[in-house]
């Protein structure tokens, strides 16, 4: 079989791995770079790279730092403070609303929702005047709505990846560590005000099928103790989750001659060194906090699009998407392409997967019809964000579906509203802060 064909095929294999949900990632990752190895498309060096890459090892950081950040004190602060919240129920909704926001914003809206939804089942079982259903989907889809938002927790390794998928097609990577934010700002913005005034009147105040218990019950603490920290570990864990994200900020906009020494990835690994160091983490506890399926799926997914570059698979790609657009290279229509696609595929998939495998296309498609990836690159990245209308576009939408008693058409009426407020707005901004233009 020849190389281009043997790429193509191993990349509709990922797909079909990923898509259908049954294969762990890690498996199809391992599985596709093995075959492409043994089929003669990647030397031993450049299949196994990804292990290696910056990439990944930042991945893998950060997953450390924020098992860290979730032991500290703050969490449970603010826990306490939607458990004794005992004002009017819209602005008890809107401190939901929020602490939902910001813990997706500093680690991930997995962890988010694993965090809140036992304090709001608690918090809702404690006053009549608040909804159990109505709460759970509204701050489901602030969480997903807001990850990614700003560089924290594991958006911070972003733009690394996607300079690193686009270096193995051959391009130069210029994504900039702020880039995602300034993409996402306003279309967030826009719809967090909806949410507050309006979207959250969408959601079901009744449920439609049994109410679930969430699986994962909230920690016991001694009496008086706001964490299983002593006073240092605790400060200690803050101030290194909120050293690693202004150190990378830094490092990523210097000058090179100011610090030449310092890198993200270094950065990122010295801080969580000094989490377990300071024994905020234990051995165990910082090797479970990774996500070993995300890491390896990341991993094998970079020798992936060198695969596209060495067979020649990403000028066939290219030309494939191309054509579908009627060969324009016109920024608004690219943008909307990627991101109505993404989108719509990751309300019945996994937007994990789907933002991954489609952040290849868009970069080999962008750099074979030598334009600025970032466009395309941006568009699918924030798209698989607005994972909101179905209960298997996210995990988190998936730990909301069970505990608040939906149905498809109570997703739908809330998160639609939300889908084509973010697209206008985004599409009123970013084909001008980040146009497809040529390289």
């Amino acid at each position: 079989m020849d190389p281009m064909t043997l790429t193509l095929l191993v990349l509709v294999l990922v797909m079909v791995g990923f898509f259908s949900g049954k294969l762990p990632y890690a498996l199809v990752s391992v599985c596709a770079i093995t075959i492409l190895e043994f089929g003669g498309v990647l030397s031993f060096r450049e299949a196994w790279a990804g292990f290696s890459d910056r990439s990944v090892v930042l991945t893998v950081a950060l997953f450390v730092l924020g098992g860290g950040f979730a032991k500290t004190s703050l969490i449970t602060r603010l826990k306490h403070i939607l458990n004794d919240y005992k004002g009017d129920s819209k602005y008890a909704i809107w401190a939901i609303l929020g602490a939902a926001s910001i813990l997706a914003v500093c680690t991930a809206s997995n962890i988010a929702a694993a965090t809140l939804i036992p304090v709001i089942i608690s918090l809702c079982e404690g006053n009549p005047k608040l909804s159990r259903t109505q709460i759970l989907k509204s701050s489901g889809d602030m969480m997903n709505i807001w990850t990614g938002t700003l560089p924290l927790g594991m958006a911070a390794g972003t733009f690394m990846l996607m300079n690193s998928m686009i270096e193995n097609l051959g391009g130069v990577g210029t994504f900039k560590i702020m880039d995602m934010t300034i993409a996402k700002a306003l279309p967030v913005a826009a719809c967090t005000i909806f949410q507050l005034l309006v979207g959250y009147k969408l959601a079901n105040t009744e449920p439609h099928s049994p109410l679930k218990e969430f699986g994962i019950k909230l920690p016991e603490l001694p009496e008086g103790k706001l964490t299983t920290l002593t006073d240092f570990q605790d400060k200690a864990s803050l101030a290194l989750f909120a050293a690693s994200i202004f150190g990378m900020i830094f490092v990523s906009v210097k000058p090179a001659a100011w610090v030449p020494i310092l890198t993200t990835n270094l950065v990122a690994v010295v801080c969580a060194i000094c989490m377990v160091l300071c024994g905020v983490l234990n051995e165990k506890e910082a090797f479970g906090s990774i996500s070993w399926n995300i890491v390896f799926m990341f991993a094998g997914l970079l020798p992936l699009s060198t695969a596209l570059s060495n067979s020649g698979a990403d000028q066939a790609i290219a030309g494939f998407i191309q054509s579908m657009l009627g060969g324009t290279s016109n920024s608004f229509v690219i943008i909307a392409a990627f991101f109505l696609v993404t989108v719509i595929l990751t309300q019945f998939m996994s937007n994990t997967a789907v933002g991954m495998v489609f952040l290849v296309l868009a970069a080999a498609t962008s750099l074979n019809m030598g334009i600025d990836p970032r466009a395309a690159m941006i568009a699918t990245g924030i798209g698989s964000t607005v994972s909101i209308m179905s209960p298997i576009a996210s995990p988190a939408q998936t730990m909301v579906w069970g505990t608040g008693g939906y149905n498809i058409k109570d997703y739908v009426k809330s998160g639609l509203p939300l889908t084509v407020i973010f697209f206008i707005v985004f599409m009123l901004t970013v084909p001008f802060i980040f146009p497809a233009t040529p390289l």
